[in-house]
């Protein structure tokens, strides 16, 4: 019986020995459809439709937020440096009112084993003339996940200021990555 069990301690070691290396060394890598890692200093766009800033006073909204990118590093982690940040269509504030955003830009995109990352920053002006608001929202580092189709910002504080501005918020989103027409992968 003794020796059965030094065995399966020996097999279970040996194991071990070829597992954590492994998963020591498992990288992050950005792929085109052909499953090929994409070259440092392909140009890249990130594309949310769901992306909401939760405030106090509601809930600022817009159908597409459109982040350009450059790949800097792809292999062991993925970095995209940030280029701009655009919004498209109409963005509303509570759902009724009309929502003019200026300023928008993200810092640069870090993707780390394990399926999380960080983006640098985020900041954003939102003009909503309705109600008579200007809020500037900033943030820090934004904690993010990603998956084989993307990348997700939850619940990414925002520090807001502007007279009767709220004076933090969340930010939220997913955002799904391309180079040109073609659909990027994260692996």
């Amino acid at each position: 019986m003794m020796k059965k069990l030094t065995l399966l301690a020996m097999a279970v070691g040996a194991l071990l020995a070829f597992a954590i290396p492994a998963a020591a060394s498992a990288n992050v890598t950005l792929t085109n459809e052909n499953e090929e890692a994409v070259s440092v200093g392909t140009k890249v766009t990130a594309t949310s439709t769901n992306t909401t800033t939760t405030t106090a006073n509601g809930q600022l909204s817009c159908p597409k937020v459109i982040i350009q990118g450059e790949v800097t590093t792809n292999g062991s982690d993925v970095g995209i440096k940030s280029l701009s940040t655009t919004t498209e269509g109409q963005c509303r504030f509570a759902g009724m009112f009309d929502a003019t955003i200026t300023n928008p830009a993200v810092g640069d995109i870090t993707l780390t084993t394990g399926g999380v990352g960080t983006i640098a920053s985020a900041t954003f002006v939102s003009d909503i003339p309705a109600v008579g608001l200007t809020c500037h929202f900033s943030s820090g580092s934004l904690g993010i996940s990603w998956n084989s189709t993307g990348v997700a910002v939850s619940k990414g504080a925002l520090a807001g200021t502007g007279t009767g501005c709220p004076t933090k918020g969340e930010i939220t989103g997913s955002f799904t990555l391309a180079a040109g027409a073609e659909a990027l992968s994260i692996d």
